[in-house]
């Protein structure tokens, strides 16, 4: 246990020890009145309570839990294990008043609306903004309610995640391994996950390594009936951490991590019950630009029938053996998603680096690659009637950097201030999205007749021969500049003061001073349109955080907060 632990337990059993000394007093008044009535009474045996002495570090420090003013779950890496979980999906599942869309947690409600407006709630890994995968080989996982933009930053205001890792053990060699197995209704095949973690003390006391891996996959759930397609989900991970302790004072953890995922399987079923759907009548046309006469036409959808399930009685499809219309969906072609990420983290934990005082610094560098098909155009764009799609590409690179001063005393004051910089910078790209359509001549009559002549556009073909030196491509992104940063400067303090009969209030009072800086520029070119997104702008502000925390006794606290939060984008106060 780290001193810093030892510290927050020594100030909790010191609070213990008021509330017990006066439960002793009235205690032998109460005997001392029985014994002089009935003498054969004796004394009952004094014993101090005890209360399960949860750790958190939800103010960036350890604390006993009931220390804090705040609405905390914290989930140790033991309940974890009883509940077999191990993903944040299934995590976020078990947390009370929590909602957690596609992944997302959602704490008091509040939501990001849409998908590109930065979510409410945001997550750090070990003291750094990183969004975790899954949970194997994790201490605990401490979930903060309500804004928590003074110690936080942006993006918290419903809330924060902090996950701890297990750290290396410098004096035990350790080797674990697991594997599970599941099978689950609906979902052919069976889930595999294989976790492991090594931990090597190269230096006994001082110097340690370890290593956790997680390997997984399991088939989709949803069928596309065009195509007999499920899909599969594929992830991957690995942690490496290498501690040095050089002396009882000095910490320094350094870490690697690397995430892959990959899913080409469908998230949602198509029970949408269309009354008709699009059908091109071609007619062989040698004089034609593309060999083809085109017309269409509008076939009606058999009463109440899903989309999948008309496609399959008017154009056709592969239907498997007991496929299940409740877990089917139809699309021309399938999609895909894979991104990567590399995280490099160092954090230097120093007590007493001055009388009284700790400093603390967690840094972080990473780079992160997506790519992507969206299958969906060939629908939206096309109706069905023929390919096209759009091609994702992107990458970006982020660094932060927090130092904090600390104090480490056990007297009634205790404070907190630091600095905090977030740099994230996407790549310049010039292929961050390319859409494409089918290149046979069938699909190019049915493109020129459906966006050139029905919707007013083009022939798509010639435009990307002319625009892009390509007739399979007709509109493409370009990523000029993108740079987000923050930089902010907090601090909090609190005072507890000793009332009567072992009873403590504490008073704590916090701000944040930030400033946000955008600049973006993209370039839309194409069939649908020719536009320019040129952003350069930010905001700047404060947040502020009050609160106190009544302890009438030692297992018993009550607490009122009024705390701050935002998130880049405008008026985003809570």
């Amino acid at each position: 246990m780290s001193r810093k632990h030892q510290k927050a337990l020594r100030r909790s059993k010191a609070i213990r020890k008021k509330h017990n000394i006066q439960r002793m007093k009235s205690k032998v008044k109460v005997a001392a009145t029985v014994a002089t009535t009935a003498a054969v009474l004796a004394v009952p045996e004094i014993k101090a309570q005890s209360i399960d002495e949860i750790i958190v570090t939800a103010r960036k420090k350890p604390e006993i839990v009931l220390d804090i003013p705040m609405n905390i779950s914290s989930i140790s890496e033991q309940e974890m294990k009883s509940r077999n979980i191990i993903d944040k999906e299934s995590l976020y599942r078990t947390i009370a008043g929590a909602a957690s869309p596609r992944g997302q947690l959602i704490l008091r409600g509040l939501s990001g609306s849409n998908s590109s407006t930065p979510g409410t709630t945001n997550v750090w890994t070990d003291g750094v903004p990183f969004n975790f995968s899954n949970v194997y080989d994790v201490e605990r996982v401490e979930v903060l309610r309500g804004p928590q933009g003074t110690l936080y930053g942006s993006n918290a205001i419903g809330g924060t995640v902090h996950v701890i890792t297990n750290k290396p053990n410098l004096n035990e060699m350790e080797i674990s391994t697991s594997v599970m197995f599941q099978n689950e209704k609906h979902r052919p095949g069976t889930e595999v996950r294989a976790f492991g973690v090594v931990n090597i003390p190269i230096v006994e006391g001082a110097l340690g390594l370890r290593v956790t891996a997680h390997s997984g996959s399991k088939t989709g759930k949803i069928l596309n009936l065009n195509d007999g397609h499920r899909g599969e989900t594929e992830d991957e991970f690995i942690r490496a951490q290498l501690m040095w302790e050089p002396n009882d004072e000095t910490r320094i953890n350094l870490s690697y991590v690397r995430d892959e995922w990959f899913s080409d399987a469908y998230d949602n079923v198509d029970l949408s019950t269309p009354p008709y759907y699009y059908e091109a009548l071609l007619t062989p046309n040698a004089d034609a630009t593309y060999g083809y006469d085109v017309e269409l036409a509008f076939p009606s959808c058999p009463s109440g029938a899903s989309r999948p399930e008309c496609k399959l009685s008017h154009i056709g499809g592969l239907i498997q053996d007991g496929y299940n219309p409740d877990f089917s969906t139809w699309y021309l072609l399938n999609h895909f998603d894979e991104n990567s990420t590399s995280l490099v983290a160092l954090t230097i934990d120093r007590d007493d680096i001055f009388d009284g005082v700790d400093l603390s610094y967690a840094g972080s560098y990473r780079d992160g690659n997506t790519a992507g098909r969206q299958n969906h155009w060939s629908r939206y764009d096309a109706q069905d009637m023929f390919r096209t799609w759009i091609d994702d590409t992107n990458g970006w690179t982020r660094f932060t950097h927090e130092l904090r001063l600390q104090s480490s005393g056990e007297g009634p004051l205790e404070w907190t201030v630091g600095a905090f910089h977030d740099d994230s910078r996407g790549d310049e790209n010039p292929n961050v999205q390319w859409q494409y359509h089918a290149s046979d001549n069938r699909s190019r009559a049915i493109a020129d007749y459906l966006w050139g002549y029905w919707w007013g556009y083009e022939d798509p073909t010639q435009l990307g021969i002319d625009m892009y030196g390509n007739g399979n491509v007709h509109y493409n992104g370009n990523q000029t500049r993108w740079d987000d940063t923050e930089t902010a400067y907090f601090g909090e303090v609190s005072y507890t003061m000793d009332l009567e009969d072992g009873k403590t209030l504490e008073l704590t009072g916090g701000i944040r001073f930030y400033d946000i800086e955008n600049d973006y520029y993209y370039v839309d070119s194409g069939l649908w349109n020719n536009d320019t997104t040129d952003i350069q702008d930010g905001e700047d502000g404060n947040r502020i955080k009050l609160s106190a925390n009544y302890r009438p006794a030692e297992n018993f606290a009550i607490f009122g907060i009024y705390s701050e939060g935002y998130r880049p984008g405008g008026n985003n106060g809570s």
